[in-house]
């Protein structure tokens, strides 16, 4: 909670590291007040009950997020191929969006996280994303999925190649959200805020 009072008030993209991180969307989410659609782009639901009462994980960290007062509503794209703009714009019954992405959504030439691949193509949630954020306001979006090697700090020759291919992912993510933050009235102007708690990974 420390680390996330550094990050400026305007809507923010936050790389997260690794899966195993995803539970901090959910203190990223909290800073939202108003009424807001949370978009999860994730193999998984993350709507567990793991561990009961008290505990946050990535796994349950949705549930959590369904108590907050300003969430209207959760759209979970899980699997390709993606449904279309139109379908998706219809579920959306609120002026704004928050985007959560994890990487093992992704088909495997494109993202590899250590917790499986998709069947979603990146171009395509690009395309629906960039529709979707131009018709809704995004009041933030992080991004997880990064790939631990097996012996930190010396990956393997695949290991590498793995992190260039979320590498790249990441960077048409953020060219995402610079064109969508550099719009009136979305985010601060030309200078989109894009920290990074990958430090903490």
């Amino acid at each position: 909670r420390r680390a996330l009072q550094q990050l400026p008030p305007e809507p923010c993209l936050v790389f997260l590291g690794s899966g195993d991180y995803h539970y901090l969307s959910a203190l990223l989410i909290e800073r939202v007040r108003e009424p807001f659609i949370l978009i999860l782009v994730d193999r998984h639901a993350d709507d567990a009950d793991e561990w009961g009462p008290g505990f946050l994980s990535c796994g349950g960290w949705v549930r959590r997020v369904r108590r907050w007062p300003w969430l209207r509503g959760v759209v979970h794209l899980a699997r390709g191929p993606l449904p279309g703009a139109p379908e998706v714009l219809a579920a959306l019954a609120a002026p704004a969006v928050y985007v959560s992405v994890d990487k093992d959504a992704l088909r495997a030439d494109e993202a590899g996280t250590g917790w499986g691949s998709g069947s979603i193509a990146l171009a395509d949630l690009l395309d629906l994303l960039a529709v979707i954020f131009s018709r809704r306001r995004p009041v933030g979006m992080d991004v997880c999925g990064e790939l631990s090697p097996r012996l930190p700090g010396c990956p393997t020759v695949a290991e590498r190649a793995t992190i260039a291919r979320n590498e790249r992912a990441n960077l048409a993510l953020l060219a995402l959200w610079r064109r969508a933050a550099a719009r009136p009235g979305v985010g601060p102007g030309s200078s989109p805020q894009v920290p990074s708690s990958r430090g903490a990974a």
